[in-house]
Formats: structure tokens, sequence, C-alpha cells
């Protein structure tokens, strides 16, 4: 009874909340709209250069010739290439194998950023010249150094190669659900007093952006500066085209990462997947949650939505704030004017080290995949891993397997319910060999799991948007934090072990017994899953 009386609550509060109109997307709309429109004009593209091909009068011999030149020179160009591991240029070498000029044109797309060169500049030096701004406190390095070779070590490399820090004097809590953080989310909007950022990576009409944009709304009204930036995928199927100018209208600062356009660019495969919430840089939030109802379980999608996040009070916002603020501005003149956003607070005294970091996919430095290989090759006892995606390369599932091989407890939490499901074949298609030498699979029996969440130890974690598959260890910018015996930590291991309980243990048996069409679909995508 208390549950249905909740629903017809939420149900009043979408109907009565004048910025709420629920998203409806069906076949229908999606060829009539900005994206139907959109893919459109690019099938014309590639259509017209089929065309093209086709119809250029070309001797079959010197046809067959001219293609198997272009095979051997990408190939080996391919090979030589030092920037790009084994899985990757497997992929490559398939794809140019059956279509060689397609994956050529692909391939120098790829290569020479056609499309974002300047983006990609712009980014890369307001990285570089607002690392001066992080606070590294030379103290607790030396005492790192004296009492935790292993932190002090992962410290080093993130501040060397990235300009992050390790931070003490902040306090840490952790969200199981989405319901949870959401709550936190707004409570620290609403007593913002100086500004409030929010990076997301999708926005969706319903009860949840509706209630965090009225609470928006009323802090514009009282002189809180707010600034939205969001993804470009969402102008396409999710807001309307005006939604920029909508939200300026309300006194919002808003800016669209990215907006796609009709063009064929591999620039496209480079998505902002962060999701940060810093407010008055006191408090900030990261972890797995959108701006979307089924994050926090008022709309169903796949049964129960689990998710997480992780919030930060104290010394560590600064890099979030930092973080948003470099992907904000348009060009590294900006950067003095950061510091106007990064006040002194009164620090939180708690035990434990955070090391907030982002990854992007055009530094050629994979923070990500390093952290988890470390965790996995340092571990003593066990690691856990939840995610709702699992495309491994050959690397790391060496390094989990080799983990397991010396002993440590390895175990990846997958969704039981997926949301994509040429993506769960390919999930599927990793766990006969990870079964068979020792790394154990629980996949979530009421639903789907969107957490990104790694522990080991009872000492070592990380929560974030960072999923273990290759979009999100390579193409995608990713942010998260690591921590080292925070409050956080405990609560973390506690979520597993409800996970555990929960959960099903997935058996080689249930492995040999998937149907043939998941199998046949995971072994066919298998090959091209590091392109796409």
């Amino acid at each position: 009874m208390n549950m249905n009386n909740e629903r017809i609550k939420i149900k009043e509060k979408i109907n009565g909340n004048k910025y709420v109109k629920k998203t409806k997307i069906s076949l229908l709309s999606l060829v009539f709209s900005r994206a139907g429109l959109y893919i459109l004009l690019v099938l014309l593209q590639i259509g017209l250069m089929v065309g093209l091909y086709n119809h250029i009068n070309i001797d079959i011999p010197l046809l067959i010739g001219g293609d198997t030149f272009l095979r051997i020179v990408i190939m080996l160009i391919i090979l030589n290439m030092d920037s790009i591991n084994s899985s990757y240029k497997l992929s490559w070498f398939i794809l140019t194998a059956i279509f060689p000029s397609l994956a050529t044109v692909v391939f120098l797309l790829d290569h020479l950023s056609i499309g974002y060169k300047k983006e990609q500049k712009r980014v890369l030096e307001l990285e570089k010249v607002s690392r001066k701004l992080y606070t590294r406190d030379l103290a607790l390095v030396d005492e790192l150094k004296e009492s935790d070779k292993e932190i002090y070590n992962c410290q080093n490399y993130f501040h060397n190669m990235g300009g992050f820090v390790a931070y003490d004097k902040t306090a840490t809590k952790y969200y199981p659900v989405g319901e949870d953080v959401f709550a936190d989310i707004l409570k620290a909007i609403r007593g913002a007093k100086d500004f409030i950022f929010i990076e997301i990576f999708i926005i969706s009409y319903g009860y949840m952006w509706g209630t965090i944009l009225e609470e928006l709304v009323k802090k514009v009204e009282e002189g809180v500066e707010v600034r939205l930036l969001f993804d470009g995928t969402n102008p396409l199927i999710r807001v309307k085209a005006n939604f920029v100018d909508e939200m300026n209208s309300l006194g919002i600062k808003c800016k669209v990462f990215s907006p796609m356009k009709p063009i064929i660019s591999t620039y496209y495969n480079n998505r902002d997947h962060r999701k940060i919430f810093v407010i008055d840089n006191e408090y900030a939030f990261t972890g797995g949650i959108n701006l979307a109802d089924e994050y926090i379980n008022v709309y169903e999608r796949f049964g129960h939505w689990k998710d997480c996040g992780i919030r930060l009070r104290g010394a560590a916002v600064e890099s979030l704030t930092l973080m948003f603020l470099q992907m904000w501005s348009d060009s590294p003149s900006e950067v003095d004017n950061f510091v106007r956003y990064l006040p002194k607070k009164s620090f939180t005294e708690e035990n434990g080290i955070c090391i907030p970091f982002s990854d992007n996919p055009m530094d050629e430095e994979y923070f990500a995949k390093n952290a988890i290989l470390s965790m996995l090759n340092n571990a003593k006892d066990y690691v856990y891993f939840m995610t709702p995606y699992l495309i491994l390369e050959d690397e790391l599932i060496n390094a989990m397997t080799n983990a397991t091989k010396r002993g440590i407890d390895v175990r990846i939490c997958m969704p039981h319910i997926p949301d994509k499901k040429i993506a769960f074949a390919l999930a599927k298609s990793h766990y006969e060999h990870l079964l068979s030498n020792g790394v154990k699979i629980y996949e979530y029996t009421p639903g789907f799991c969107h957490s990104k969440v790694w522990l080991s130890d009872d000492s070592n974690a990380f929560v974030g948007t960072i999923n273990l598959d290759y979009r999100a260890l390579y193409l995608n910018f990713e942010c998260g934090v690591l921590m080292k015996d925070t409050s956080a930590v405990s609560q973390i291991r506690d979520d597993f072990d409800i996970f555990f309980s929960i959960g099903s243990l997935v058996s080689i048996e249930d492995v040999k017994n998937r149907p043939f069409l998941t199998k046949a679909v995971g072994h066919i995508v298998k090959p091209f899953a590091t392109l796409f």
C-alpha cells in the first residue's frame, strides 16, 4: 500500500511539474527526428562514395592488384604503430582484409584526427596549462613514501602523467543505488551558495531531470551561478533542438560537448561519458547515474536498475571542479579565471587517500586501464569488479587470469537483464575463458547493473564512470575516484556482499547452454569489438 501511495505521489509530481515533458522514443519518431535526418545524410555520403567507386572504369586485374597493394600498405602501417595495442591492430587487420577501401578511409579519418584536430589541441592545452592549479601536498607525498609505497607510486604515476594529485582530509560517501545519490545531490543543490556545475552524458525529460531543473532555477533566482554541460548525442533524440537556448533563458549557462553534425568523422566516437556534480567546491559527486528516470527506478526498463555514486567533501573536490572547468572552457587563456571557483573550505579530518582523475582519448595515456592492471597485479587477497559491459582486450584478460593463478579471488559482477543485447552477447563470449581460469562471474538477478566499481583487499577502491569495455578505456572522456582506506571502502565492500547474496553465480554449464544466437552474435562481433 505504501509503495502504491509513493507511486501515485511520483505520478502527480510528474504531471504537475511544468519543466517535465516525458520522453517517448519510438522507431517512427527516430526516423523523423534530427537523428533520422543525420543518419540519412551520412548514408547518402557513404552511398555517394560507393557509387563513385563502382562507376569508375578500372580493369578487373588492376582493381584486384590495387586492393591487394592497399591491404599490404595499410596493414604494414598499422603493424608499425606503437600508439595502438595488439587487439586494436587485429580488428583493423580483419576489417582491412574484408573491406580494404572502406577500412583505408576509416583508418585515415581516425589516425589523422580529421574533424577534431582543433578540439584535440584545445583539450590537451587546457589540461596541461591548468595542472598548476591542483594543490599537491608535498608533506603528504613524503609521508606516503615512508608509510605506503604502493599508493605513493600510484600517486606519482597520476601526477607525473596527468597532473592529478592525492588528497587526504576528504570525507567520502558511497551510494549503492541511484535513488540515494539523487537524494543527496538534490540536498547539496538546495544548499548551494555560490555555484553549481553539472557535466552529464544523458539528459532525458522526466521526473529526475524536472526535479533537478526546478531546484536549479530557484538557485539562479537566488544569484547562484549554474552551468550545465552535456554530451552532443542528446539533441539528436533526447532533448529539444532549442534546449540550450531554453536553459539560457532560465539563467542556466549551458553548453553542448561535441555537437553531432551530419558528416562522416570518427570524432563522434569520442563522447563525454563523464558525470560530475560540483557544488561550491565543497561537494562533488560522480558515478554511473545520468539524468534519466530509469537511473533512479522511477521508470522501469530492464528490471531493477542498480547504479552507483560517490560523494566527496573536502580537499579532493577541487579536482572535480577543475575537470569540469577544463571541459567547459574554450581556450587556455581562461585558466587564470579558474581560481575564483577554487576557494579553500574547512576540510574534514578523515582517514584515507583520494585520487580523482579523468581519462581522455587524446593524450594516449590510459589511466583507467593502468589503474585496473595495477590493482590486479598488486592484490593480496581479492579484486572485485562491478560493470554493465565486459568487452576486454587480451592484456586485461591475462591480468585477471594471472591473478587467479596466484590465488587471488577475482570476481566480476554483471547485469542479468541487459540494456544492449549485442554488447551482452559479446560480454558472454569472454565468460568461458574467464571461468575456466578461475574468475568468478555473478549476474544481478533483479535486473540491470550499471555500476562502475572496483575493490581490492578491503583497502583499495574505485567509483566512477568507467566501464570494463574498450569504449570507456580508450575512446570516451571518463572520470572517477581511486581511494585507499577511506570510509567509502567499507561501504563498497558491503555493497559487493549484497550483490553476491542476491545475484546468481554463473557456471561453465550456463555458458555452454546459452542460446545458439547469443553464441553466434558474440563470436561474429568479437573481432570488431575494439573498433566500436
